[in-house]
């Protein structure tokens, strides 16, 4: 109902009384009303503190502050027989007033190998310009050697299928927000359901960080991928990326006259897919 009209009828309905109590019973109705109207009744994408899930289909961009969300099924280019809602569906249900936090990530995928690349895509969240992503809030480009600070704090959850990697990646590129230069692709691996296929590429190095957790550094082609030594899943904790890009630099990996653009946090479903849910709780970018 229009709040306007509301109040209308109310005050007409005072103009037909003579009595002066009635006329401010009937204003006191009035501001009630139209309370009631603008704080319960108005629309929820407006009121961002009071959340109302949002989910979002394969190929659906969302975005909040600096960060968005998007689920990229990029296998069915290579392989046109997949059907949508038959073979493979992907939703990602993201909460306005939390975003990025509280987001969930479901997928269904075939559980034979995926034509391309071993993946059959990526559901993720992203901050900054990553891999061409547009937020609402314009991040800035920087070069890695003028970074002062990236940092990234999370905590996630899964269940059903362990067949995906929890890849938390950025491209740096040689032209600032530019996805088209990519230059180099690093990726941190916190769920790695396939050991033997990380350690069988080449190795950088290794590091161990503030909180005592060893890295293995290794690289396939143009990839560099990041991934605990032991291989358990690292559910919750922070990340000096920084640091690393200094690692990187040290060993000739990286120059540091790449730009850096923004990083995302998700899923690729790999080989025995079927169905997985990845809830992030929390997930959060220190970033100048």
């Amino acid at each position: 109902m229009d709040g306007n009209y509301l109040a209308g009828k109310l005050r007409t309905q005072c103009s037909r009384r003579k009595d002066w109590l009635a006329h401010i019973q009937c204003a006191a109705a009035t501001i009630c009303a139209l309370g009631a109207f603008l704080f319960s009744g108005a629309p929820t994408h407006a009121r961002k503190m009071e959340s109302v899930p949002v989910t979002l289909q394969d190929q659906q961009n969302y975005t909040e502050g600096s960060y968005t969300a998007y689920a990229s099924p990029w296998s069915i280019f290579f392989d046109k027989t997949l059907r949508h809602e038959v073979d493979y569906l992907d939703t990602i249900s993201v909460q306005p007033a939390t975003f990025p936090d509280g987001t969930v990530i479901r997928t269904q995928w075939p559980i034979n190998h995926p034509m391309a690349k071993g993946v059959w895509g990526y559901m993720a969240l992203g901050f900054g310009n990553y891999d061409g992503g547009k937020p609402e809030i314009h991040v800035l480009s920087h070069q890695v050697k003028d970074i002062k600070e990236l940092n990234q704090a999370f905590s996630y959850k899964w269940q059903y299928s362990p067949n995906f990697n929890l890849l938390n990646e950025f491209y740096l590129t040689s032209k600032p927000g530019d996805s088209q230069s990519k230059m180099i692709e690093i990726g941190f691996l916190l769920h790695v359901p396939d050991l033997a296929w990380a350690n069988s590429s080449t190795v950088i190095g290794s590091l161990t960080d503030a909180s005592r957790q060893a890295w293995s550094i290794r690289r396939a082609g143009n990839y560099v991928m990041i991934f605990p030594q032991d291989g358990r899943d690292i559910l919750s904790g922070r990340i000096n990326v920084l640091s690393f890009l200094k690692f990187l630099t040290l060993r000739g990996v990286i120059t540091g006259n790449e730009w850096f653009n923004g990083i995302a946090f998700g899923m690729e479903p790999i080989k025995g897919a079927g169905s997985t849910q990845l809830t992030i709780d929390h997930w959060h970018v220190t970033y100048h």
